[in-house]
Order: structure tokens, then sequence, then C-alpha cells
């Protein structure tokens, strides 16, 4: 490829995260996928007030503010397909709890004695994709 301006390229669009780039490491090109550079440690806040979300590919990289009583549905692959070891990340921003719900056939795993809900204003969770349907969920939760 013949040096090019990065201002004179085509804009790729939205990316999956599979993408493979070209990056320079010493004198040498190595190839990265584009999900692991935007693990560098930025996040989008996402401000949520409505009382049901579900996740979408957009949440990607969002750190989700809940500002009211919400219930947040983990989707199906089938229905949103995020890649396995993505991780989403939320807090409970206002006083009412985050309840975190498995849609039909997603398995939502977390500590026994916990449910799946934030404990009080302030609790932050962490989402992470284990599996095709199945995800982990760690964070200050409500104890039963």
């Amino acid at each position: 490829m013949a040096d090019v301006k990065i201002s004179a390229l085509t804009d790729a669009g939205a990316m999956a995260g599979d993408e493979v780039l070209p990056i320079v490491q010493s004198t040498a090109t190595k190839k990265v996928k584009a999900r692991d550079v935007s693990k560098i440690g930025y996040q989008d806040i996402q401000t949520v007030s409505a009382a049901t979300k579900t996740l979408a590919l957009t949440d990607r990289g969002s750190w989700m503010r809940f500002t009211a009583t919400n219930t947040l549905t983990v989707p199906t692959n089938a229905s949103v397909a995020f890649a396995i070891g993505e991780m989403l990340n939320g807090v409970q921003a206002g006083t009412g709890q985050v309840t975190i719900a498995a849609a039909s056939g997603v398995t939502i795993n977390r500590p026994a004695s916990t449910n799946a809900k934030t404990r009080v204003q302030g609790s932050a969770f962490s989402l992470i994709k284990v599996a095709t349907d199945t995800w982990d969920l760690v964070g200050d939760l409500e104890a039963v």
C-alpha cells in the first residue's frame, strides 16, 4: 500500500470487532483485532432513565448509568450477537435498583448468595459473555 494521509482514507463504518488491523511494532507490521484495540480503557457515558432496557451492540464500550429503577434484559445470541469475552458495565446511579434479567434461553451466572439486582445507589456491575448464551454477572449485588 502506498503512503496515504489518514485524512484521505475512507471510513470503515461500524466495526464488529473481528476485523484485522495492521499495527507497526518496531519495524515489523503485525495484525491485531479491532476489539483488542478498543480495550484501551475509554468508555462512552450512557445515561439510562427508562424503566426497561435490552442490551444492544451499541452498548459496547459504554458505562451505563441507570438513574431510575430499571430491568436490564440480556438478549439471546440469536437476537444480539455479542462476542464471547465482551464485557458490559453499569452502575445504579439513582435510588432505584437495576434488575438484570435473562431473555428466554439465556443463562446468567452470579454468586449463589445474591440476586441479579444491584444493592444500593452507587452499586456497580459487569456482565461478561462466557459462552453463546451464557453470561457471568459480578459486582455489588443485593444479598438473597
